[in-house]
């Protein structure tokens, strides 16, 4: 290793602060002894902030850590969580793209006060200083995009300015709630935890983090400011996070986020291909069984992958409402189920000429016109039977809707969560018109029994 790479050969040695960011860091440190940062160092930064191999990842990192003598290494874990996440055998991390490392955003004012730069100004959500509440500048007068490559001593840009002498503009509240939010949501596993003494608690999985943007996204603006942050909405706080998600898993977790909010469901649930969810699930399997990972890591994985109910064979997979605990999910499961068998098992039987003609019109549609799992009136439906079931609601009330169900004999297996599956399935194969008519009838039923 070269001098200028070893840290432990300059005079001056200064200690990276609290909440300062990495990429920060190794600039004020060569910084400080006059130095700019050789660009094998920029290159291993952009590996470790952004997706990559995991033995790219690992050799950048054991690089930075040499340099630094070894100061880096409780933050290893953090960097990896927020990495981690990507299906087995696709050769890339997916790291939801949470940190920036080529455009460069900071506070004036904070860079005079601390002289250093924070580790929160990389997230991509974040717009805002709220010490000061102003916009994070990332241009220079000149016009010129601030990164960390073309960055000058003592936070210079090239053309000559000190970027603590640029008057930034204010910022609006809508945006500062934003900001807000971000990192009071998601700075447990941020630098912060990394550089405490104790061990680092990532206590913020990747799943975990989606449903929390999505909680950003119903709480961020005032009435006010709606027009100004409509792109903030819909591209940044969700498209940047997400990006390398699958787009069922950010549809899907929209909507289970928005019933939550309008509906106040019990038990909030939707179905969509396992292909969205699996490789999460088997992400968390593969932490839970690597004896090398940090223990507390390993038990909130085993948490997180009790919350997923492993894929069934008809090819759904259930979200449930993530305030709910797995005993009480249960418990509602159960009652369901036993719910379920009633409305079926015990009512007069149909004329055969209508069992005929329902069963007939259950399948003679076209597969275009067949109901997906994606669309709102399926898992809307399902909801009101689990809250209907919960409350116990009097199955006579839900006979019309039984009739005219795709199946109407469903044997109630011993496995609640099997019935709320072959529910779905029926369910899905239906035809629109079908579908629009069952929700009608539970609609109809429940409003009945709860006026």
């Amino acid at each position: 290793m070269s001098s200028v790479l070893d840290l432990g050969q300059f005079p001056v040695r200064p200690q990276r602060s609290v909440g300062e960011s990495l990429a920060g860091y190794i600039y004020r440190f060569y910084g400080s002894n006059g130095h700019r940062v050789p660009d094998v160092l920029h290159m291993s930064l952009e590996t470790i902030y952004r997706p990559t191999k995991l033995s790219r990842f690992d050799e950048a990192w054991r690089l930075l850590d040499a340099i630094a003598g070894g100061r880096l290494g409780a933050e290893r874990e953090v960097w990896r969580l927020n990495h981690l996440a990507a299906p087995p055998g696709e050769g890339r991390l997916n790291s939801q793209a949470e940190f920036s490392y080529q455009n460069l955003r900071a506070c004036p004012r904070c860079l005079e006060l601390d002289g250093h730069h924070q580790a929160a100004w990389e997230l991509p959500l974040v717009q805002t200083c709220l010490r000061h509440r102003c916009v994070l500048l990332d241009k220079c007068q000149c016009n010129r995009r601030i990164s960390w490559r073309t960055l000058q001593a003592d936070w210079r840009c090239p053309c000559g300015l000190d970027l603590r002498e640029i008057a930034n503009e204010p910022a609006r509240r809508g945006e500062l709630n934003a900001d807000e939010f971000v990192i009071r949501g998601i700075q447990a596993y941020r630098h912060e935890a990394g550089m405490r003494s104790d061990p680092v608690q990532p206590a913020v999985t990747p799943f975990r983090t989606v449903q929390l943007m999505h909680e950003l996204v119903w709480q961020v603006p005032p009435p006010e400011w709606r027009a100004t942050l409509a792109k903030t909405r819909a591209g940044a706080i969700t498209g940047r996070l997400l990006g390398r998600w699958p787009a069922l898993l950010r549809r899907s977790l929209t909507r289970v986020e928005r019933l939550l909010v309008a509906g106040n469901s019990q038990l909030c649930i939707d179905l969509m291909p396992d292909v969205a969810l699996r490789g999460v699930h088997e992400w968390y399997s593969r932490v839970v069984a690597d004896k090398g990972a940090a223990p507390e890591l390993r038990q909130i994985a085993e948490w997180r992958r009790l919350d997923l109910l492993p894929p069934s064979k008809n090819g759904n997979l259930i979200v449930f409402n993530p305030t709910l605990g797995l005993q009480e999910r249960q418990r509602r499961l159960c009652q369901f189920s036993e719910w379920w068998k009633r409305l079926f098992e015990h009512y007069e039987p149909v004329a055969p000429h209508i069992a005929r003609f329902l069963a007939k019109r259950s399948t003679s549609s076209t597969h275009a016109l067949h109901y997906g799992s994606y669309s709102r009136p399926h898992w809307t439906i399902l909801n009101r039977l689990l809250d209907a079931a919960w409350a116990d609601l009097p199955v006579e009330k839900f006979r019309p809707l039984a009739w005219a169900w795709p199946e109407r004999f469903v044997d109630a297996a011993k496995d609640p969560q099997q019935v709320l599956f072959t529910a779905s399935a029926q369910l899905a194969g239906a035809s629109t018109a079908l579908a629009h008519r069952l929700e009608r009838l539970s609609r109809r039923a429940y409003a009945t029994c709860t006026a």
